[in-house]
């Protein structure tokens, strides 16, 4: 097998032909490239994330590695290895700046979220005091809502838990906020507020997180 590449190869060189391939200067490259880049990101970042499709269980990234392989074959095909060495140094590129931003994205995120939940229980604390100056108990009171956001067809970050002791009915109430899905990985856990504006949380410090 080598002798006949070698002795094909010989033949072209002595036909005076040359392997040629397309300019990277046509439209087509970068198109590509940002193809290769983004299918090459989406799958290192969905690779630890389970899908299930029917009874078939796999990661994230089941279908975008080949995808991007298939690009690679594409690239090297078209433009040549130089050209598809520089696409996939720019894929490198990109992992790495995305493996130093994107934890920094989630915990922005989940800040955020943390935001609104904290944001809905003043406001529940609040509708349970005028709810206890009518009454002069909290007791049949309830919450608007039972999770954060609390937006229709929004997912739920925080479940909210009203907790009223029937003895104590009269002064006493606490709200919680417990984190549910991806938020469940927030840095301050469950967040919960009372009848004395006391402001508690299970994990974290307290100025972080309040």
């Amino acid at each position: 097998m080598l002798m006949t590449t070698q002795s094909a190869t010989a033949t072209t060189a002595e036909r005076g032909e040359s392997i040629r391939f397309i300019p990277v200067q046509s439209t087509l490259y970068p198109w590509l490239v940002t193809l290769f880049v983004v299918t090459f990101l989406i799958s290192n970042i969905n690779a630890t994330k389970g899908v299930q499709l029917g009874p078939l269980i796999t990661d994230g990234a089941f279908f975008l590695f080949p995808l991007a392989y298939i690009v690679g074959d594409v690239l090297s095909e078209c433009y040549g290895f130089k050209s598809t060495r520089r696409a996939v140094a720019i894929g490198f590129a990109m992992a790495i700046l995305a493996a130093i931003a994107y934890p920094s994205y989630q915990e922005h995120i989940r800040k955020t979220r943390r935001a609104q939940a904290k944001a809905d229980l003043v406001e529940y604390a609040q509708l349970a005091e005028r709810y206890h100056t009518v009454n002069n108990s909290y007791e049949g009171f309830t919450l608007p809502a039972s999770q954060s956001p609390r937006e229709e067809g929004a997912t739920a970050q925080y479940n909210l838990v009203l907790t009223v002791d029937k003895k104590t009915a009269a002064s006493q109430f606490r709200i919680t906020a417990e984190p549910t899905g991806a938020q469940a990985e927030d840095r301050c856990g469950k967040l919960s507020l009372d009848q004395a504006s006391v402001k508690r949380h299970s994990k974290g410090d307290y100025k972080e997180c309040w």
